[in-house]
């Protein structure tokens, strides 16, 4: 019987669920029996997906072939059905595994794929997400306002009474509530107390309870300095996790499981864009933009389960994002976040943007709130012009990029791939005197990106002699074709379009570029897109880092500036017409690269 709800560890963010749907489309209309399971787990490891550890694939050639730091191709059949035998006679055998990881995809109504329901189906919603008509933030938070416990789908909830999100939502604002009543200003709950009592809130009756024992147990450590508070904590932590899980089993096995429920639980909370970080990433709390979404969501919402008829029934609810309907669609409540959004961007801008904000209110309500939620993202991007030649967090940036395809990885935002836009958008802001940096990520009150803008360029730059748009992408195999080819010369094009400058260029950054990714790039370059040639210019995670080592230098010793950033791309942009094919241009980057670093 389970103890806590939780997201699937094994699948920690909405972009590793993307990636595993796309692998499941290749097998709708085929059964997920046995055979169809292990089709699926095959599917991740030729996709790049899943990487076997080096212990588990024994053979050199295998080896070499999965963890190959040079290829981004997949992998061959007879390598993966190699890989898939040394899965037979194992607890959890290939077949396992491809359930196991289809099980969160199950619980979210994108798709069936479950053995008792025969043929694997994949949702309108679904297709619609993976062709990006429908963003995150609005799948998530449709999905977090209807997910319960027990439901129709999962089995071992049936002492269970809960809408996890909801339920969040409720004990966080009663927190709040409770500390503000004692005289002290509202911040959320620690992360530690989330740890303790969010994902073992099981029942909605327990709020309540849970948050006053959350406001005693924070009265008395706060009582308590030193070794005293130290041992507090320790004994209560132990005490907590007993009532949780019994009296047998390993306190520090729990402890991590606790942990790993949290990381993923707020990962996903935070797409919705309702809740925030706080304290350095200590607390978690109701983001102070959306105090009136979430009172709305509190007033109308029970955070106690529905009952449902059958497996169709819950699973149809599920997958119908038109319902619910999110219930601060009307005036009153347009009206509150209207002015909790004006008072936003007056605290972020200083109060400059008063004449804009008079306009502003002459616009019907719905209107009003799309252009100030737009106002005040613009906002928070531009505060970040500051870091220009702040090294420190360059040198952050080009750390993080270089792990971000590490095994051990800890993403700062829901997606790795949001995070790669984040970290060169950031450096791209260090590097010199641009006269905009806009990347397309929707950034929290926290000033962490929640989410992206659909059908625009990952980061569109703008300096005095000419323009950049910026692509990535963590993408490897013909995926990274399929999803980036057509967009990134659309993107590029519309970017052209809008400004009067001629030198305008593309880079697209992965961690290797695909052949296809390439060729399709080259075509543009040398014949045109839509009639009119373009400069995309495919860089490798490792090349792009190595252009900012060379620009940190620069920083450090003189300045560096605009002119030197253009410098280096019309070179490389120069070789087109002489190198004659895709691979022999690409492989002069290096050189470029490197004379580069002797003229800057």
């Amino acid at each position: 019987m389970a103890r806590v709800w939780s997201f699937n560890t094994t699948m920690r963010n909405p972009e590793r669920m993307e990636e595993m749907l796309r692998a499941l489309v290749e097998l709708e209309g085929v059964p997920f029996d046995a055979k169809g399971q292990r089709l699926f787990f095959g599917s991740q490891i030729k996709k790049r997906l899943y990487k076997p550890r080096r212990i588990t694939l024994g053979e050199a050639d295998i080896i070499a072939a999965t963890h190959s730091s040079t290829s981004a191709d997949d992998l061959d059949d007879t390598i993966v059905e190699r890989i898939l035998a040394k899965y037979d006679g194992r607890d959890v055998d290939a077949s396992g595994r491809g359930r196991t990881a289809a099980g969160i995809l199950n619980r979210f109504g994108l798709c069936v794929a479950l053995q008792s329901r025969g043929p694997v189906v994949i949702t309108d919603l679904t297709k619609r997400w993976l062709e990006h008509e429908i963003e995150d933030d609005e799948l998530f938070t449709k999905f977090f306002l209807k997910w319960q416990y027990p439901n129709e789908i999962e089995e071992g909830y049936d002492d269970f009474n809960i809408k996890p999100f909801i339920g969040t939502l409720a004990l966080i604002s009663r927190v709040n509530e409770l500390w503000a009543g004692l005289g002290n200003k509202p911040v959320g709950v620690s992360k530690v107390e989330y740890k303790l009592f969010v994902t073992s809130l099981i029942k909605a009756s327990q709020i309540g309870e849970y948050a006053d024992r959350i406001v005693r147990y924070r009265t008395k450590k706060e009582s308590l300095k030193g070794k005293d508070q130290a041992d507090f904590i320790k004994l209560f932590t132990i005490d907590r996790v007993r009532e949780i899980y019994g009296s047998v089993g390993d306190i520090d096995t729990y402890l991590s499981d606790l942990h790993d429920y949290m990381d993923s639980s707020i990962r996903y909370f935070r797409v919705s864009g309702l809740l925030a970080l706080r304290g350095g990433d200590t607390h978690v709390d109701i983001a102070l933009d959306k105090q009136a979404e979430v009172e709305s969501i509190l007033r109308v919402i029970s955070p106690e389960a529905k009952k449902f008829r059958s497996y169709d029934d819950y699973f149809n609810f599920l997958g119908d994002i038109s319902v619910p309907e999110f219930p601060w669609e009307n005036d009153a409540d347009l009206k509150k976040i209207s002015a909790n959004l004006s008072e936003a961007l007056s605290a972020q801008t200083g109060g400059t943007k008063i004449v804009e904000l008079d306009t502003i209110k002459t616009l019907p309500l719905r209107n009003q709130v799309a252009k100030l939620e737009l106002l005040l993202n613009e906002a928070r991007i531009e505060k970040l012009r500051s870091l220009k030649h702040d090294l420190p967090t360059l040198d952050e940036c080009i750390e993080r990029i270089q792990s971000i395809v590490g095994r051990n990885y800890s993403p700062l935002t829901a997606r790795p791939s949001l995070d790669l836009e984040w970290y060169v958008s950031r450096a791209l802001m260090v590097l010199n005197d641009a006269v905009s940096v806009l990347p397309s990520c929707k950034i929290g009150d926290d000033g962490i990106p929640t989410g992206f803008r659909a059908n625009t360029s990952d980061i569109e730059c703008r300096y005095k002699s000419f323009g950049m748009t910026v692509e990535t992408t963590l993408l490897l195999g013909r995926e990274q074709w399929y999803a980036e080819g057509q967009p990134v010369m659309r993107h590029l094009r519309d970017f052209e379009d809008k400004l009067e400058i001629d030198s305008i260029y593309c880079l697209f950054i992965a961690p290797l570029i695909h052949r296809d990714t390439l060729n399709t790039f080259w075509v543009s370059n040398v014949s045109g897109y839509e009639g009119e040639k373009q400069v995309i210019i495919p860089l490798t995670l490792v090349q792009f880092v190595e252009i900012l080592k060379i620009a940190r230098k620069k920083i450090q010793e003189t300045d560096f500036t605009q002119d030197a950033l253009h410098q280096l791309l019309s070179t490389i942009a120069d070789d087109v017409p002489s190198t004659g094919n895709p691979h022999a241009w690409v492989a002069m980057f290096p050189k470029r690269i490197s004379e580069w670093l002797g003229t800057v």
